[in-house]
């Protein structure tokens, strides 16, 4: 049956961060201690038979006042342990710095994302969207590992003794030999986003999209004063309240067609760092343009359309400068209007035997967990049991049955994580799991036994979801499939029949509201603050005279001190998240008076000269080297 998502259905994409940062152990554990390598490398890392390379640049690229505070950032992984691999995540985690650290995930819950299976050398690249609200000196430093299974602290890692070795690398954006690891970049109106078109109005939970970027690069520079000199480096997004867990970006391809090679172009396929634009046939000139084309996994919706603000970041004389011109109207990805075609359900099988575990009798219960999709092979990361106190799972009883092991009956996986300590538990089965066709549907059935205490006569529910990036996939928009047992001591156990689904409880949510920049009167700025519940934040400035928000932009009116405040009121399934309140000082604008350029001949000579009404120095760009 195809549905639209309802509001309420949209705003079940819910738990990320409840349910997937509690996997990730703190940082109480070794550190990553060999280098990922840089992206000019051609194996960046090798380890616990893997290759890990990086795909993007040296140092970290920003405009915070233009509100380009976030790219995104690649690592190729390669199987080379002589064997397929089944299972895999990859970790990015452990954010540090040699000072003040400022570099950090876009969205916490994207700490933690699905491989899936490799065979031996196959690769696959993942993507992450990375944020800094201040320009640094400092090294920023985080880890990479790839787990076999869903993350569990040091144990998953692959290849690791007690968490040290293996599959891990850690990777710096360093200064080098510059003044920043964190770049201060400025806009150059040569480098333009033509066009940004989306091949779909109608996605689909589970589906791709595809994102197409034309744009012209301008003349390519030295970069001399960066670490990463002659380079071009191109985000799908600019800002960190891209919504990465509602479009997980999966590929990229890049065409350029170069001037000096006669107009020819080369296909960069996964790679988001292009180099020697400064030299020989591929440097880029006025005339060298690209095709940019971003394909996204959709995995939720949302309450309002994303706007798509692509980057990029062209060496431009001695620096490197950003996109300085974007087509007049904005283009979004229909996610308020996300159709769903996958459901979830859960039942008891059977009832078993008596079982004696740590000296405790428990009554065994046999489980089915089925997600069904009538349209897609959709991709699930994960399959959560969530059953009632004392409750345990029977240590190697699940089974799967995929597109990749569709044998009847399924087969055995590993055991899920508890992400719960204590009587209470929370066993999350992780994926990536992809549906089978069956009789016109795509399937992923998980079975699974469960050990049900017998010391008390009681009723003991349980409740079952997948989870695709965000969005819990339940029996539909407001509840989860859930199944009871009604268990007699030692004597007996039978299946309550009325109980096949359970809401939710509300969960509790925080902000993550980015201390905005010091801007002069006049200057707008994005407001880029995240729910983790994903839900839309509200502004409200508590100093109006100073500065007001409109949809998210703020407009600086005067100096001052300019406060504003985000909220977000929760809905069904979130509490209402405390408000979060930033301050910083706004200063006068400036008025820049620059007269208009001379007509010139080749070799002539011509002094020019600007100021401004604030009596500060002037810093004259020439924005076209190879002319001027």
């Amino acid at each position: 049956m195809f549905k639209r998502l309802t509001a309420a259905q949209i705003l079940f994409a819910l738990f990320a961060s409840l349910l997937t940062t509690v996997a990730v152990a703190p940082p109480a554990r070794a550190l990553a201690s060999t280098t990922c390598g840089v992206s000019t490398d051609a194996i960046g890392f090798s380890g616990g038979g893997f290759e890990i390379t990086p795909l993007h640049g040296k140092a970290f690229y920003l405009d915070l006042k233009k509100s380009i505070n976030a790219a995104y950032i690649g690592y190729r992984v390669k199987n080379v342990s002589g064997s397929t691999k089944d299972g895999l995540w990859l970790e990015l985690s452990d954010f540090r710095s040699s000072g003040t650290q400022v570099l950090g995930l876009a969205n916490p819950a994207d700490a933690i994302q699905p491989i899936g299976r490799l065979a031996n050398n196959a690769t696959k690249v993942i993507y992450i969207l990375l944020k800094s609200n201040s320009y640094s000196a400092d090294n920023q430093t985080h880890d990479v590992r790839i787990h076999s299974g869903y993350p569990n602290g040091t144990t998953s890692i692959v290849g690791a003794t007690a968490g040290v070795g293996g599959a891990q690398c850690f990777y710096t954006f360093s200064k080098g030999t510059t003044s920043s690891s964190i770049v201060k970049t400025l806009a150059a109106s040569a480098n333009k986003v033509n066009s940004i078109t989306v091949n779909t109005t109608s996605p689909v939970l589970g589906s791709t999209i595809v994102v197409t970027v034309q744009g012209q690069t301008g003349q390519g520079g030295s970069g001399t004063v960066t670490p990463d000199g002659d380079i071009m480096w191109l985000s799908a997004a600019s800002n960190s309240s891209w919504p990465t867990r509602a479009l997980r970006l999966e590929s990229t391809s890049i065409v350029v067609k170069y001037k000096k090679q006669g107009g020819n172009t080369t296909t960069f396929t996964d790679q988001l760092l292009l180099t020697s634009v400064n030299t020989g046939n591929t440097k880029f000139t006025s005339s060298t343009t690209y095709t940019a084309s971003f394909t996204f996994r959709v995995m939720g919706g949302l309450a309002s359309n994303p706007a798509i603000k692509p980057v990029a970041q062209i060496a431009s004389g001695t620096q490197i400068k950003h996109t300085g011109s974007y087509p007049s109207t904005q283009t979004t990805v229909n996610l308020a209007g996300l159709t769903s075609n996958l459901t979830s359900s859960k039942t008891i099988t059977s009832i078993g035997n008596l079982e004696t575990v740590t000296g405790t009798v428990y009554r065994a219960v046999n489980y089915r967990v089925v997600e069904t999709d009538t349209s897609l092979a959709t991709t699930i990361d994960k399959i959560v049991d969530d059953p009632a106190a004392g409750v345990i799972f029977k240590a190697g009883s699940a089974k799967i049955r995929d597109s990749l092991r569709s044998t009847s009956g399924g087969t055995i996986i590993a055991d899920p994580v508890d992400e719960v300590s204590g009587n209470d538990h929370k066993y999350t089965f992780g994926g990536p799991f992809t549906g089978y066709s069956s009789g016109g549907n795509f399937v992923v059935e998980l079975t699974y036994t469960m050990l049900i205490p017998t010391n008390t006569n009681a009723t003991y529910s349980n409740i079952g979801y997948a989870m695709v990036g965000n969005t819990i996939v339940g029996r539909n928009s407001t509840t989860v499939g859930a199944a009871a047992v009604a268990v007699n001591g030692t004597t007996n156990a039978t299946i309550d029949p009325s109980v096949t689904s359970q809401s939710l409880p509300k969960q509790p949510q925080n902000i993550d509201f980015p201390q905005p920049p010091s801007l002069g009167a006049g200057s707008t700025y994005t407001l880029d603050a995240v729910a983790e519940s994903g839900l839309p934040v509200s502004y409200t400035s508590n100093t109006p005279d100073v500065c007001a928000v409109t949809d998210g932009v703020l407009v600086i009116l005067k100096s001052g001190t300019c406060s504003i405040s985000a909220s977000q009121a929760g809905n069904d399934f979130w509490d209402p998240a405390p408000v979060v309140t930033r301050s910083f000082s706004t200063l006068p604008g400036q008025v820049i008076t620059f007269l208009p350029n001379e007509t010139m001949t080749v070799s002539s000579t011509q002094t020019k000269a600007a100021t401004s009404d604030s009596g500060l120095p002037v810093t004259l760009t020439v924005l076209t080297p190879d002319i001027c």
